[in-house]
């Protein structure tokens, strides 16, 4: 009794010592880790590491150890990638390919939960975190400490995806995870439940940290910045977050009606006493079509200041491109249905959505348009992030075609659940989500660490990526017109579709190389980072707030509180100085800024402990680690002494090494 009160279902055997893959994979996590570790300890950093990043508040720091997730999870996932594409090349007729059925099952749902939930979305609020607040003209964002929290939560979410892998199993059951599949009775082992908790735990720290910076974008921008004068990244940032708190709890709480129904003998979407799996489908995707305008509306924000940054010229029509980005925050909510149709809704109902499905592409058209308007007549110069803004241009508007003919209900009867769907999918989020990411990732690099990455390289890792994303996916929409549905690991050689899958494969290996390209170009310009360094704060001649600060910006971001009279308000003063314009001295005064805290990162900690022990039914850690994660709750509550003054003469001293190095 005892044993299992502690232990529950947790024993050796959930180890799976017989697939030589898994635990190769987890020995080299083992050894990374154990690296990582051994570094630090070596040299000595465990207090730096404490004082600067675990427990840090900063914003700037918390967006990049989201980057650095973001990046980790990112190489998890292609691997997974890799792994699909190889088997499915080589599973034809008498070959069943080397990954079994359950094992090929749990890997590509571990490729869709970690790409969308651990890469893309842990690299929007990266970029997000560390941007917004020096856009705006803010000190830090409006909740340092819960900004903190919800990076951990989401840290524990990813860590239980990763324990999966080398403990017990992980969910097999598509990334969306539909019933009656995973419940009990058809997925009786612990992989829904890590699901369940990876996903509870993130989205709850995607919660918090959705309405902390909505409330900084509506609370703290500095004097003058009305609305309309906002950079436009802020803008697509405040409607993606606006889209955060309206759809996450719906996620939160179907995950949370999934939980009863397999733990506590529910019946919310079984056939039994009145439950309907189509209700799951619909509250799923009533988050998740808003999901996909949350990675994709802060994209549409690093082009348009991409494009504007690298043409010299003003964004082409602001106001339109703003009530685009609010129409399609709006959009988003009315299209949910589409992934459905063929599930029996009915002509009325099919219709309906497949309008809305059109008139959402309508908007995603404006902005085209005016990026295209903004680069002509420019002087436009381009520099790998230019290169990354053209490459979606040209991809993300494939598929957006594709995407209003599958919203034709008859032609999705055709193609549903094929791989027509997969090419699409792919062509919308790599094209557009993954390609702006990189965009603002070499875009912002400079600001964040004080030196610009190397250029050649940057430029051979996008010909890569946009060659490799072309050969790999292009095979598939041939696939799913010739009928190949999606998920499968084996096929017969009649079937016609081994040569395309060949294709795919190379294409994968190809992108593989363009993310070792990467890989190579950040530890190229870490070595040469001297002769690459940003000493003006403004490597890009760029247009909005953030380029008027040091690179990598103080810890307060800004000495004076800027006043923003226009739009590009950092653009209009450069003017204004080359024309003859008096520079007024900088008047300092003393500056209130967050403490650190151990609390967030306690929290994380705890609460990844908290879902381990509920997938692995452990009754007493369960109950340990809940009270310990409430008293950690109320006891940040009742703590007063949470911020402290900066000197005077500390921002003064501060200042001058960015004027003296910036004379240099």
């Amino acid at each position: 009794m005892m044993e299992q009160l502690i232990f529950g279902k947790l024993s050796l055997d959930a180890i799976p010592y017989h697939n030589p893959i898994i635990m190769g994979a987890g020995a080299f996590m083992a050894l990374v880790a154990t690296v990582v570790l051994g570094t630090i300890l070596y040299l000595k950093k465990v207090k730096w590491i404490w004082t600067e990043w675990l427990t840090s508040v900063d914003h700037k720091k918390i967006g990049i150890m989201y980057l650095i997730l973001a990046g980790i999870m990112f190489l998890r996932g292609f691997s997974d990638a890799v792994m699909m594409r190889l088997q499915q090349a080589m599973s034809v007729g008498t070959n069943m390919g080397y990954l079994p059925p359950e094992h090929y099952d749990q890997v590509f749902t571990a490729h869709g939960v970690i790409m969308i939930f651990f890469m893309a979305m842990s690299f929007v609020f990266g970029l997000v975190n560390i941007i917004v607040p020096e856009q705006i003209g803010a000190r830090d964002v409006a909740f340092p400490y819960l900004n903190s929290l919800s990076f951990w939560l989401t840290l524990s979410g990813a860590c239980l995806v990763m324990i999966s892998l080398v403990v017990g199993d992980f969910a097999a059951t598509g990334w969306l995870a539909y019933p009656p599949l995973s419940e009990l009775k058809y997925s009786p082992t612990v992989g829904v439940d890590y699901y369940l908790w990876a996903l509870t735990l993130s989205g709850i720290g995607t919660l918090i940290g959705g309405i902390n910076i909505f409330v900084t974008i509506l609370r703290m921008r500095c004097p003058g910045m009305t609305l309309m004068k906002m950079p436009l990244f802020t803008w697509s940032v405040l409607c993606s977050m606006i889209l955060v708190i309206v759809s996450f709890p719906v996620l939160n709480i179907t995950l949370f009606l999934l939980f009863l129904d397999r733990f506590m003998g529910m019946h919310f979407f079984t056939s039994d006493f009145g439950g309907n799996p189509m209700l799951y489908i619909s509250l799923i995707w009533t988050w998740g079509h808003p999901e996909v305008y949350i990675l994709v509306l802060p994209a549409f924000g690093i082009f348009s200041e991409v494009v504007a940054t690298f043409s010299k010229k003003p964004l082409f029509g602001y106001t339109a491109m703003v009530w685009a980005t609010a129409a399609i925050t709006v959009l988003s909510f009315t299209v949910w249905l589409h992934h459905f149709f063929t599930m029996g809704a009915g002509a009325d109902v099919n219709s309906v959505f497949g309008i809305a499905t059109m008139i959402i592409s309508v908007p995603t058209g404006v902005k085209v348009f005016n990026w295209l308007a903004t680069m002509y007549r420019g002087r436009v110069t381009f520099a790998t992030p230019m290169y990354w803004m053209i490459g979606f241009l040209i991809t993300f508007t494939i598929g957006g075609m594709t995407g209003v003919l599958m919203s034709v209900p008859g032609v999705d009867f055709q193609v549903h659940n094929s791989v027509f769907l997969i090419a699409h999918f792919h062509n919308t989020i790599i094209g557009g989500v993954v390609f702006g990411l990189f965009a603002g990732y070499t875009y912002w690099f400079p600001k964040i660490f004080g030196f610009k990455l190397h250029e050649r390289l940057g430029r051979w890792a996008f010909w890569l990526w946009i060659t490799g994303f072309y050969v790999a996916f292009m095979p598939l929409y041939v696939l799913g017109l010739m009928g190949m549905t999606r998920r499968i690991s084996h096929y017969s050689v009649e079937s016609g579709y081994h040569p395309y899958l060949i294709v795919a494969a190379i294409g994968a290996g190809i992108i593989l190389c363009g993310i070792l390209c990467q890989v190579v170009q950040l530890v190229v310009s870490i070595y040469q980072r001297d002769s690459n360094r940003d000493l003006t704060g403004d490597p890009w001649d760029g247009r909005t707030l953030e380029w008027s600060i040091a690179s990598p910006p103080p810890f307060y971001n800004f000495a004076v509180t800027p006043v923003v009279q226009e739009r590009d308000q950092f653009w209009a003063d450069k003017q204004k100085r080359l024309s003859g314009a008096a520079v007024i001295p900088p008047r300092y005064e003393p500056l209130h800024m967050p403490k650190n805290t151990s609390i967030g990162f306690l929290m994380g900690v705890i609460g990844g402990v908290f879902g381990f022990a509920m997938v692995w039914d452990m009754a007493l850690l369960s109950m340990v680690s809940g009270v310990v994660l409430l008293g950690c709750a109320l006891a940040r509550m009742f703590n007063a002494h949470i911020d402290y003054t900066v000197s005077v003469e500390e921002v003064s001293k501060t200042e001058m090494k960015h004027l003296v190095g910036a004379s240099v």
